[in-house]
């Protein structure tokens, strides 16, 4: 009797960003004669190279590699398209004699090559211009139109990233043409068409990696963003700048090639940069340091973010256990090089062998052991290469003159001219300068935010002096109040920095000293000065005059610097803070 033929074996491997898949899988075909297929949503864009971390030729060990620069930024590469391309790929390594290893963390292009797709409602041009018109009725706010698809289809809505317009309106479509939840179909935007399960064709045998050490990959992801962004030459500010000034369209709003993790972050900031003038920042570094750490920040957040959700779809997506085929295998990420090495090795053992022998997920993929959870909520981080304040200032540095590039490119091509450092300012006189209601409460927001650290650091020095040392003279313990309450805001607005914009501790109080001293000063002088008036020099909190007093010098605190610190923002765009 004849033995059926075996299928055709192909390696899925997944986990979360930063886990070393790439290298992983270039180890392991190496070692299999086998090529890569990449399912990652971003490295099948042309151009994106450094925000997508796309393994360059010299790392890839010369295995061939599918599915990486076969979109133009500028279209949509839908999880249709990938499933058909990955398949078509799969199917011509194996007609060569290899194995196809498939590497990457975008769980829906995994789900869809494995399981395929059931066919979904083909766009509703009505439908979908009512679904428009509803988000436009409710301003574009992103919960209250959520709401509407949490309504039917709450799975659906709790798994869509924040402001992904585009899946949202096509998730309501479908649920509304179908009157079926999307899980249904696994992902709408087929339009009827549908995919086999994979296994019908191939012996598909799946990976996931785990960290053994989640803070440890949260830190490793941290300096990767920072390595993303000081490469040279080329790194990322550096690429969204090439391709924002080829052309506008290279990265438009609300493509999935903008929205991506990393070119979302450094468009918004170079945007902002291109909107000042030429001679900006020479005036304003600590401002520019600031929105430099901020996006750093924001970068930072996003990507571990999104490890988080890989992770959590994994388990989701693993949680079968043995039927699913799924061999769970821990990664220490603090040793990359002698790791992949090690999980390549053992990887190829058991693919090799005649049977694959899938688990259980283990426990440490399930959930954080107590000491895991608690690093993982203890983690703060910590720039490292962008962690003092010249590397900080140069990194602001040189993505101002990017931006500054890319402007003026574009005012050459409309045949305008950009303004330099020589155009005359608006003139304050003008009564026009002063009629910014933004600004004025933007200034508002600053003085009240350096009122609040002077006073309590001031009436704090004041009690105690007068408690410990009633001794002293009114012309010295005055002087020393100030003092304190200027150390107080420094103070607050240090720790604030800290840890709001992920700027290291010398960064955050170069910062928050060299903003507006003079305000602090102006605001301090104004308080004490209306109090000496109104008390006569008497510090006595037990007199009803002394508490009349405080409510008026507050006020001077506060009022008196507000058109300097207006002046500053609309100037040159910063204020007290």
């Amino acid at each position: 009797m004849r033995s059926l033929r075996p299928l055709p074996r192909m390696l899925i491997l997944s986990g979360p960003t930063g886990i070393g898949k790439s290298a992983i899988a270039v180890a392991l075909a190496r070692r299999l004669d086998g090529e890569v297929i990449s399912a990652d949503a971003v490295q099948v864009y042309r151009g994106l190279d450094v925000g997508a971390n796309k393994l360059p030729l010299s790392q890839r060990g010369g295995v061939r590699h599918h599915l990486l620069d076969v979109a133009p930024t500028n279209q949509a590469f839908t999880v249709w398209d990938f499933a058909v391309q990955a398949r078509e790929a799969a199917a011509d390594i194996v007609s060569r004699g290899r194995v196809p290893i498939v590497a990457g963390g975008s769980g829906l292009y995994l789900t869809w090559l494995r399981d395929g797709a059931a066919g979904t409602p083909a766009p509703d041009e009505g439908a979908r211009s009512a679904i428009t018109s509803e988000f436009d009725a409710l301003g574009r706010q992103w919960e209250p139109s959520l709401a509407l698809l949490a309504a039917v289809d709450p799975e659906r809505a709790a798994g869509i990233e924040r402001n992904n317009w585009r899946r949202l309106e096509r998730s309501l479509e479908v649920v509304r043409l179908s009157g079926k939840a999307t899980a249904e179909f696994v992902e709408p935007g087929i339009g009827g068409a549908t995919l086999d399960p994979l296994r019908r064709t191939m012996d598909v045998r799946r990976v996931a990696l785990f960290p053994t050490d989640r803070a440890a990959l949260y830190r490793s992801l941290d300096l990767r963003c920072e390595e993303m962004v000081a490469r040279q030459p080329g790194g990322l500010l550096q690429e969204v700048e090439g391709l924002l000034r080829a052309s506008p369209s290279q990265l438009p709003e609300g493509s999935t090639a903008a929205a991506a993790i990393g070119y979302s972050q450094a468009t918004a900031l170079l945007r902002s940069f291109e909107a000042r003038s030429s001679c900006w920042f020479e005036g304003n570094p600590d401002a520019a340091s600031a929105e430099f750490a901020g996006f750093l920040a924001a970068l930072q957040t996003a990507t571990r973010n999104y490890a988080k959700q890989q992770l959590s779809y994994a388990r989701r997506d693993g949680r079968d256990g043995a039927d699913g085929g799924v061999r769970w295998v821990p990664v220490e990420t603090s040793q990359p090089l002698a790791e992949q090495d090690n999980v390549a090795a053992l990887l190829e053992g058991a693919f090799r062998a005649e049977e694959w022998a899938p688990e259980p997920m283990p426990e440490a993929a399930e959930r954080l052991s107590a000491e895991g959870e608690d690093a993982v909520k203890r983690y703060r981080p910590e720039l490292q290469l962008f962690g003092d304040a010249g590397a900080v200032l140069a990194g602001a540095r040189a993505a101002f003159d990017a931006a500054q590039r890319r402007k003026s490119s574009s005012d050459a091509d409309a045949g305008s001219s950009t303004a330099g450092c020589g155009q005359s300012a608006p003139l304050v006189t003008a009564r026009l300068f002063w009629a910014d209601r933004d600004v004025w409460k933007r200034a508002g927001k600053n003085t009240l935010r350096c009122l609040l650290g002077c006073t309590i650091g001031d009436l704090s020095m004041l009690f105690y002096l007068q408690s410990a040392h009633p001794e002293l003279p009114l012309a010295l313990s005055v002087p020393i109040a100030m003092a304190a309450g200027i150390g107080t805001s420094v103070a607050v607005e240090t720790v604030a920095l800290k840890w709001t914009e992920a700027m290291s501790w010398s960064v955050s109080l170069s910062s928050a000293v060299r903003m507006s001293m003079l305000s602090m000063l102006i605001m301090e002088a104004s308080e004490n000065a209306c109090d000496l008036y109104l008390t006569g020099g008497v510090f006595d909190p037990s007199s009803p005059m002394w508490w009349a007093a405080l409510g008026p010098s507050i006020a001077a605190g506060f009022f008196v610097p507000l058109p300097y610190n207006y002046h500053r923002l609309k100037r040159y765009g910063k204020a007290c803070h």
